[in-house]
């Protein structure tokens, strides 16, 4: 976020400095802007990723302790 701030006012003050035309000044806003919303959408698939992996060592925590419990049974048996 910060990274694109600087970038932002760097091409704010080239724009006022009259090095950039009005035209690459919008089309670098434009590209910032959809470098923004790639991060998010990354952000977004990551996190999903992340409940999904969440869920499933939800779903295997309860069957590895039922497991467990069986093995400790199991071996109590059979001494």
């Amino acid at each position: 976020m910060m990274n694109d701030t600087i970038a932002l006012n760097k091409l704010r003050r080239e724009w006022e400095a009259d090095r950039l035309s009005l035209p690459q000044y919008l089309a670098g806003v434009q590209r910032l802007v959809a470098v923004e919303a790639q991060r998010k959408e990354r952000a977004a698939k990551a996190a999903a990723a992340r409940r999904k992996a969440d869920d499933a060592l939800l779903l295997i925590m309860p069957l590895a302790g039922v497991a467990m419990i069986v093995l400790a049974v199991v071996t109590v048996l059979s001494r």
